[in-house]
């Protein structure tokens, strides 16, 4: 993004539009007639949506306008929440000779109000617009009257009529709702709006943080406490909340006793829960959560002298029994608990380790009984995902949702379990998250095998950990390890390494030398180990020839999820669209984050 370009929109307001509904062709003619009200040209910008950003000059103040128009597009109704929170004015529009997408009016509306998280629906600015679909008046079977009926019902929002051949100056559409919300929003506070994978910097943006807006804590909170409700009708007494994280560099070496330089991010998981003085744990998570089993509500025992927990149906209630298997104090009564998250499953974000972390946390403050440590609780939190998760992780990811300090990325010394804070605070670089969209599931074959074959190194070597094998003492003995397993300890080797380097480099600034090292342990993981797959090499070598990038590798447990990179700040929008655009070339359609470094588990309430 030029200077030029970031002065502009820094200092205009937002005034994001959002069109839902099924109205054909017309949408874009809606669109592209307004643009050729206001605007020279009628050019649409691509990302993911039917998007356009433009600026413009209102009421005697100078605004950004954002179009959407995610209608008919299918892949894209699980960014719901990110698409439509912080809309200002939604169009509803509904094809005039089709009675079934008049029909789904009410139900565009209420999706539109639950995601967006609308307050008070009967004074948001709504606009209905009957689009008439090419077929001419003949066709239609829309009864004006229903849509009077409607309109009168829904707090009588301005309806308009158009088409593709009708020449009605669309401006017009917008003009009485723009003066609502001009009004609203006289004093706008924002620090950013997201549109598909971009961000766009807004008058009090101190500093860029999710590039794809999701949902915050003190939301997922409010929404964890009304689901609690619902559900057990009475309010939860504790509130907790454990962060997702991305790991910069150093994977698969945790359980190697590696060094590993996470950091906790804004995504997060929240618990709400209450004792119910039982003897049965009730749970129920978030349906709207993508990717786990169901049922998404469950009923178990406390554990007892005569009652132990087990593993079983459905898999995620299994992160919660393996986490009071092994809490340090008598979980003696019941409780009842709901769990929400905006960590997307199987991306390598932890989403696992964070519900894990956040069950711990809620029974610290359910029980009044803090662990002795932090160690011990990340510690307990590991055991649960091996046991009752039957994944044999590492240890980094439940230490970076314990210790994590806003402001930094966490350097952990996996054999030794300590750990020190490393700013990441330069306003010059950022870290740029993307998401693949390919899921994984570790605790599937591959996992267990590479770290067996790590554990088969180590005992051939000499070595309680490969952490502790030199490079000359490796190579010095490759012939006693079949191939594949010394291409395992290889990438331990270069991996510590690596991370070590890269640690130095962040300190020093060295930020070109810091992106090389991101670069080595991409190709070793995907070449040695062989954790990566093609949408993660395919996004890494675009990453690495864009500009305003420093380095960039896969991240996590692979087999699917992210890929982390190191930008310049001042390039990194630009850079996060030529990285979606050359991917969509090879039918890969990530979502990209930027975003800070954040606090780790912690009571809300």
């Amino acid at each position: 993004m030029s200077n030029r370009r970031k002065q502009q929109v820094e200092t205009r307001s937002v005034l994001k539009v959002l069109i839902l509904g099924d109205g054909g062709v017309g949408k874009t003619c809606i669109m592209g007639r307004f643009i050729n009200d206001q605007f020279e040209d009628n050019s649409f910008h691509t990302i993911g949506v039917e998007f356009l950003n433009k600026d413009f000059a209102l009421t005697g103040k100078n605004y950004t306008l954002q179009i959407w128009d995610t209608a008919g597009q299918e892949r894209f109704k699980s960014l719901r929440t990110p698409f439509y929170r912080g809309t200002d004015i939604c169009l509803l529009v509904f094809a005039l000779d089709d009675k079934s997408s008049f029909s789904n009016l009410s139900l565009w509306r209420q999706e539109f109000l639950h995601y967006a998280d609308i307050q008070d629906p009967q004074n948001f600015p709504f606009i209905v617009v009957g689009n008439k679909v090419d077929l001419g008046q003949s066709s239609r079977t829309v009864n004006p009257e229903e849509i009077k009926q409607w309109c009168c019902y829904h707090g009588n929002p301005p309806y308009y009529e158009t088409s593709a051949k009708t020449d009605v100056n669309i401006a017009e559409v917008f003009k009485e709702s723009v003066q609502q919300w001009i009004k609203r929003e006289s004093d706008l506070d924002v620090n950013f709006r997201a549109a598909g994978n971009t961000l766009y910097l807004t008058p009090n943006s101190q500093i860029i943080t999710m590039a794809q807006e999701c949902e915050d804590i003190t939301s997922l909170a409010k929404r964890a406490s009304a689901l609690f409700f619902r559900r057990f009708e009475y309010e939860g007494t504790v509130v907790v909340c454990s962060p997702g994280r991305v790991n910069l560099i150093g994977d698969h070496v945790d359980y190697n006793g590696g060094y590993v330089l996470p950091m906790a991010i804004p995504m997060a998981t929240v618990c709400v829960g209450s004792l119910n003085e039982l003897s049965v744990c009730r749970v129920e998570t978030d349906s709207t959560i993508q990717g786990i089993d169901d049922p998404k509500y469950v009923e178990f025992n406390i554990p007892s002298e005569t009652t132990s927990l087990e593993p079983g149906s459905p898999k995620w209630a299994n992160y919660v029994k393996g986490v009071i298997a092994g809490f340090h104090a008598s979980v003696s009564k019941g409780f009842d608990c709901v769990i929400v998250s905006s960590i997307p499953v199987g991306a390598g974000l932890s989403s696992s380790a964070a519900i894990e972390v956040a069950s711990y946390t809620l029974l610290e403050a359910l029980f009044n009984s803090p662990s002795s440590s932090s160690k011990e609780k990340a510690l307990a939190c590991q055991k649960a995902e091996h046991v009752f998760a039957g994944c044999p992780c590492g240890i980094m990811d439940q230490f970076v949702c314990t210790y994590a300090v806003s402001g930094c990325a966490l350097l952990l010394d996996c054999k030794a379990l300590e750990s020190q804070n490393v700013p990441l605070n330069d306003p010059n670089v950022c870290i740029l998250i993307i998401n693949s969209g390919i899921k994984h599931e570790l605790s599937g074959s591959e996992y267990p095998i590479r770290r067996a074959q790590c554990e088969k190194a180590a005992i051939a070597l000499g070595a309680a950990y490969l952490r502790d094998v030199s490079r000359q003492t490796l190579e010095e003995n490759k012939e006693q390890l079949p191939e594949e397993v010394y291409r395992r300890a290889l990438h331990v080797v270069n991996e510590t390494e690596n991370t070590l380097k890269f640690v130095e480099f962040l300190k020093g600034k060295n930020y070109v030398e810091a992106g090389q090292c991101m670069l080595r342990s991409h190709e070793s993981l995907s070449h040695l180990y062989n954790v990566s797959c093609v949408e993660l090499d395919a996004i890494v070598e675009i990453a690495s020839k864009t500009a305003g990038i420093y380095g960039a590798r896969m991240t996590g447990g692979g087999f699917g999820g992210c890929v982390v990179a190191l930008a310049e700040t001042e390039m990194s929008l630009s850079a996060m669209e030529s990285i979606r655009s050359h991917c969509e070339l090879h039918n890969i359609f990530p979502i990209s984050y930027i975003c800070k470094p954040c606090e780790g588990a912690r009571r809300l309430n």
